[in-house]
């Protein structure tokens, strides 16, 4: 027989056991799913097709960078400073505002989702420009930079981009890549679903 007081430090540790997968359960049933994050995108579909259209790039792309960006949230804050929709660092914002002749813009009009989704997705055509149109290495740059994108493509200059994403990238772009793509792929099949046989 187990004494009472073994048996107080047993359910004790139990509950410790049972704390960290308690708190995995509740932040995995907080986030949001894909289809949640894409409905508050397309609040802003009439921006992100102006936008696509004035800058050659597909609307379901942008929808899905803005969905792994700031989940359709106009007024997200990263904690390393980016803003909006599409996230954008304020010294690209304010360059690439100044390069699209938008003026002079700072943060809060960086907030702005119809001048915040024009600028970043101009940043991605750039991008999908500077790569050849190679999706994993335009989405790469978006996220780490094209320097480094660059760089990576020195280092290795005869692998398929997938792979040296995989050897090169920083962990949180390789995941960066994947969720726009998951969005991406997602997305398609909602506009152009596959006829059944």
């Amino acid at each position: 027989m187990i004494e009472p007081e073994s048996r107080r430090w047993i359910r004790l540790l139990l509950v410790l056991l049972a704390i960290p997968g308690m708190v995995l359960l509740v932040r995995d049933l907080a986030r949001p799913t894909r289809d949640a994050v894409i409905e508050r995108v397309e609040h802003f579909e009439n921006v992100v097709e102006e936008a696509s259209r004035r800058h050659d790039v597909d609307p379901d792309l942008v929808t899905a960078v803005i969905a792994v960006e700031s989940k359709g949230d106009p007024a997200a804050r990263s904690r390393a400073g980016a803003l909006g929709l599409m996230q954008l660092m304020p010294p690209t914002g304010k360059e690439w505002a100044e390069r699209l002749g938008l003026g002079p813009v700072d943060e809060e009009t960086l907030l702005d989702p119809a001048l915040n989704v024009s600028i970043g997705t101009a940043y991605l055509r750039a991008q999908l420009d500077s790569f050849d149109e190679d999706l994993v290495l335009a989405l790469a740059a978006y996220n780490a930079g094209p320097g480094n994108v660059r760089k990576w493509v020195r280092m290795d200059p005869d692998v398929d981009s997938a792979e040296l994403l995989r050897r090169h990238g920083f962990p949180a772009t390789r995941a960066y890549v994947e969720n726009v793509l998951g969005y991406l792929a997602h997305l398609r099949s909602k506009h152009h679903p596959v006829p059944k046989e």
